[in-house]
């Protein structure tokens, strides 16, 4: 969380209390313990399905969003090795359309839940196609 979020913002202490993410502690996500197997191979290999996960990582974790981030993209960032990065100049924001796509147009974000939801997975699977 960013210290901005935390509940006594004139306090200085060094374990500040948080409410937005986890009620003040009372909610306790345990760790994982170990990585899932298929994360790790997606992550390592080099076969044509592991590269292509990588290349397309952001997407991929985009498909369970609700929404999309937005703000003005500074394309000037050097590519190097890893996920591809980008940045942002002046504030970020998210964007959240509408329940229903419009006529003709399939669904994305949210809409992947709520729309023909007896299809969800298909359709989310049809976004990276």
């Amino acid at each position: 969380m960013w210290y901005d979020e935390r509940i006594n913002k004139q306090s200085k202490v060094r374990t500040p209390v948080f409410s937005l993410c986890c009620g003040q502690g009372q909610v306790k996500i345990s760790f994982i313990r170990q990585t899932p197997e298929l994360l790790v191979a997606l992550l390592t290999n080099n076969d044509e399905l592991s590269r292509h996960f990588r290349d397309n990582v952001r997407a991929y974790n985009m498909i369970f969003s609700f929404t999309s981030l937005g703000g003005k993209v500074d394309r000037c960032v050097t590519p190097g090795r890893g996920p591809q990065m980008f940045q942002i100049q002046g504030e970020n924001y998210h964007l959240m359309g509408s329940l229903k796509p419009p006529n003709g147009k399939p669904p994305k974000f949210q809409q992947l839940y709520i729309v023909d939801t007896e299809n969800e997975v298909d359709n989310r699977q049809t976004v990276m196609r």
